[in-house]
């Protein structure tokens, strides 16, 4: 209800995410969005959004995406879960896309009514949906949900979740010091053989073969900062293959050695 195409300043202490920047939203969907908001004015609510919006240029995937970055947060009536949630009446499908079929039986219905009367009819029959009750999503499914459509976390960081325990834990070094250590020619002799510990949550987990057909895996671990990449190998793959899930925040001990 606020965002433009670009970003944009709404006063001294907020700057207003673009539509434009989310993933999959193309210029059209977003266009229709914003020129209907500035003719008719804010919208209610995800019913009152398709049944005023030009559904051949905003689609379920629009909306998807939009829902999946929070573009929704700011009505009332409901949750990021809830749009993805399927009603119970076994009909199967998700609040979304009866929202969809409500905003097109809506502007058929209008169109017919308008064909009869020659003039717009406000009052519509079709009552709006009511959304499907169901579990919130955690704080994690929130931000990865954001990640995947923006490309960073917006509402906040899922290390945000451990803070006790960072204040508990004398961590030493963060992931974009020891990304520059690794890659420093001079690296200083302090660093060497000392014990390094950091904190991150884990972010991808894939498992893999080397050529000789061993396994082994690969996790990336991220913190506020910046991401890096862990490579296990034959028992190390093994004593820690229970640790690689995706999601999970767990903390790493290690040593800088030079390679010889």
């Amino acid at each position: 209800n606020e965002s433009e195409y670009e970003f944009s300043v709404i006063n001294d202490n907020v700057i207003r995410f673009g539509l434009g920047a989310i993933k999959n939203l193309g210029e059209k969907a977003v266009e229709a969005i914003i020129e209907e908001r500035r003719e008719n004015g804010s919208y209610k609510n995800i019913f009152d959004l398709t049944k005023r919006l030009n559904l051949s240029a905003c689609n379920k995937k629009s909306l998807e995406t939009m829902a999946y970055a929070g573009a929704f947060d700011s009505f009332n009536n409901g949750n990021r879960a809830q749009y993805f949630s399927t009603y119970p009446d076994s009909s199967g499908i998700t609040a979304i896309e009866k929202a969809i079929i409500y905003g097109k039986q809506y502007q058929q219905q209008n169109m017919n009514m308008q064909s009869l009367f020659n003039d717009t009819v406000e009052d519509n029959i079709i009552k709006e949906p009511e959304l499907p009750d169901c579990e919130r999503w955690t704080k994690l499914q929130l931000l990865k949900a954001e990640k995947d459509v923006i490309g960073f976390y917006i509402s906040g960081h899922p290390l945000d979740m451990y803070k006790l325990e960072s204040e508990l834990f004398k961590y030493n070094i963060t992931i974009s010091q020891l990304n520059e250590l690794l890659t420093s020619n001079n690296i200083d002799e302090s660093w060497l053989n000392k014990d390094l510990l950091f904190m991150g949550i884990i972010t991808d987990v894939s498992h893999k073969q080397t050529q000789k057909g061993d396994p082994m895996g690969i996790m990336t671990i991220e913190d506020y900062d910046s991401n890096i990449k862990i490579f296990l190998f034959s028992e190390e793959y093994v004593q820690f293959k229970s640790y690689m899930n995706e999601g999970w925040a767990i903390e790493v001990k290690g040593k800088i050695r030079e390679s010889r």
